[in-house]
């Protein structure tokens, strides 16, 4: 499943939800929140330390203050802009299936706000965590409401949201189907995006796909 959920710069048109997808993309990207890019914070805080479950490795951000554990043999697509060509080339070389993900990777690169974007080898799942900005007066539960209007007019169906916990926080989980553009046309996938807010940020945590450990990934997510 090729990756799901951008975030656009922050100098969105006033009302707009940062990530609304760009229907003409070769990949169509949503990332369902109504929050601007998240700008440079200084911490003396760092990432958790968890422990990976068997076959998982660990991903963790010490600005974010996150960690989260994705599948060992899942690749991990560059995010970082300045070596992103050299990373992603070697990517291609091994695995010819993951070029239109990368290409999705390097929107994600250049518009900020990815800290995670890793996908199974067969292009079949996908998981990605963008983190961003708060808004004055926005709650956990406030963030999903104009997004999944914006997933319905996408096409998106079987659209439902509930109150979960999530890394230990209170968290609104968005199942949905979304007819997704690949190599091969398009394909129903199912989705699930989770919105949480820490402190003055956002994090949107996007699982696409059938794969069972996405679960797993979801599961394994905890702050400092």
């Amino acid at each position: 499943m090729p990756p799901t959920g951008t975030i656009r710069p922050h100098d969105e048109e006033e009302g707009s939800v940062p990530g609304l997808p760009r229907f003409r993309m070769a990949v169509l990207s949503v990332a369902a929140v109504l929050v601007t890019l998240a700008g440079a914070c200084s911490s003396s805080h760092k990432a958790p330390t968890i422990s990976p479950p068997q076959g998982f490795r660990v991903v963790s951000d010490d600005d974010s203050q996150f960690a989260i554990a994705v599948p060992s043999d899942w690749e991990l697509l560059p995010l970082n802009p300045k070596t992103f060509n050299h990373v992603a080339g070697d990517i291609r070389a091994r695995n010819p299936k993951l070029a239109s993900s990368l290409q999705q990777a390097r929107s994600l690169a250049d518009q900020g706000g990815a800290k995670l974007l890793a996908i199974q080898s067969d292009a079949s799942s996908s998981v990605n965590l963008i983190v961003a900005a708060k808004r004055k007066g926005e709650t956990f539960q406030s963030i999903p409401g104009q997004a999944m209007n914006q997933l319905r007019e996408a096409g998106a169906t079987d659209l439902a949201r509930e109150t979960v916990t999530l890394a230990r926080e209170p968290a609104v989980r968005v199942t949905f189907k979304l007819p997704v553009a690949t190599d091969n046309g398009n394909v129903i996938t199912d989705e699930v995006q989770y919105y949480l807010l820490r402190g003055r940020k956002a994090f949107i945590l996007t699982l696409a796909g059938p794969n069972p450990k996405l679960a797993t990934v979801a599961d394994s997510l905890r702050f400092n």
